[in-house]
């Protein structure tokens, strides 16, 4: 088995020395979780972690098969992960080979044809369950919709292999913004559902106008679009938490409310944030500095405060409803969304269908979710050296 070992001197992730230094601060501090959550199931793991390379970050994972899974890490490389057995193969590097990618972002499971894998300058390149690439495109638009496909951060993909995501700055700036489906087979994109700001981005957590940079220190009271695999929509909002779907004349109509998850945010934990925030911040403007360059843009050109990070001075008092983490999509139909929390602590994840709320899961600390399925979920746990591995969990 090929396994890459990671030089923390020349890993290009900025900062993992600080997340690991301010996970383990954030689980010896780490807050009671609310007392109805004792009424959630927990999470109980299945043998040893997976046999992995050092990934230094588990960026996004998606389901191969039933014996595998696609692993995209910090390096920007996919990986195919057998469960069961050794054998991990990189299948996709970043680059600009035949067997590379300029910058993938995410990895999404559609069951039609294995996984997608959708980049940042807005191509797409599909892989079997073999991780074998099937395809390479960038979607086909509408004059008047040209080059939306080129801002859409994906969020989900369909059993039809149909792609499904929205433009990160239509929460900060717009009235409305929209979920796109966009089919590579046929003549690009679609809206399928419009929300309201206010249903998206909790008034907590409005954008400050601050043109020095890029705030940090804000939990992000989001609210969530969740897609199932069968194509249904929902969204669910950050301050009602109603779940609300679409009706025949394209109106939000609520079907469930979630509870309420009130969860005390102290000091020691909005340092772990800010700490946080400020190594996710200074990653997506390299990424997106990256991006820009190669497209042709000068460095003046770019704005001071999108390459700069700020610390905001107040500290909320409780955490966000929501966490800002994508919700995921589970092979039973049920959607798992999780709750606000401190880095590296344990936490609650509901879960619920787009009809009713069915029941609530705790995530043991040091870990994070990273997919799930019917038969169990696969989380990804952080070792004291930095390294993240995956771990199988089933419910009890």
């Amino acid at each position: 088995m090929h396994t890459r070992q990671l030089s923390r001197k020349k890993t290009s992730v900025v900062g993992w020395s600080t997340i690991v230094m301010v996970v383990n601060m954030t689980v010896m501090a780490c807050r009671e979780l609310p007392s109805d959550s004792a009424r959630c199931e927990s999470l109980i793991p299945i043998g040893d972690p997976l046999s992995t390379p050092d990934l230094d970050s588990i960026v996004a994972a998606s389901w191969a098969r039933d014996s595998a899974i696609f692993v995209l890490d910090g390096q920007a490389d996919i990986w195919l992960v057998p469960i069961n057995s050794n054998g991990v193969q990189r299948v996709l590097r970043r680059g600009s080979g035949p067997k590379e990618i300029p910058s993938p972002r995410t990895v999404l499971t559609a069951s039609k044809q294995g996984v997608v894998v959708a980049d940042w300058s807005g191509a797409v390149v599909t892989l079997d369950s073999m991780g074998r690439m099937l395809d390479r495109f960038a979607l086909a638009k509408p004059e008047k919709q040209a080059a939306v496909e080129r801002r859409l951060l994906w969020i989900a993909a369909d059993i039809q292999g149909r792609l499904y995501g929205y433009v990160p700055m239509e929460r900060a700036t717009a009235a409305t913004t929209n979920l796109w489906r966009c089919d590579p087979q046929l003549t690009g994109c679609v809206i399928v559902l419009s929300a309201p700001q206010a249903m998206l981005v909790g008034a907590s957590a409005r954008p400050r106008a601050d043109k020095a940079g890029i705030a940090v220190g804000i939990p992000k009271n989001s609210g969530q679009f969740v897609v199932r695999y069968d194509g249904h929509v929902a969204v669910v909002a950050a301050e009602s938490l109603g779940v609300y779907v679409t009706t025949g004349s394209k109106a939000l109509s609520r079907t469930v409310t979630l509870p309420r998850v009130d969860l005390p945010l102290a000091d020691s934990d909005w340092e772990s944030l800010v700490a946080l925030d400020s190594v996710r911040a200074e990653r997506a403007i390299k990424q997106g500095m990256e991006v820009a360059m190669a497209s042709g843009a000068k460095l003046s050109a770019i704005p001071l405060g999108m390459r700069r990070v700020v610390r905001v001075a107040d500290r909320p008092t409780q955490f966000p409803q929501i966490h800002e983490s994508p919700a995921f999509q589970n092979t039973d139909g049920t959607i798992w969304i999780a709750r606000g929390h401190a880095p590296g602590g344990a936490h609650r994840v509901e879960v619920f269908d787009l009809s009713r709320r069915t029941s609530c899961v705790i995530v043991p600390r040091g870990s994070r979710l990273v997919a799930v399925r019917r038969e169990f979920v696969m989380a990804a746990i952080r070792d004291d050296d930095g390294v993240e591995r995956l771990r199988r969990y089933v419910r009890r």
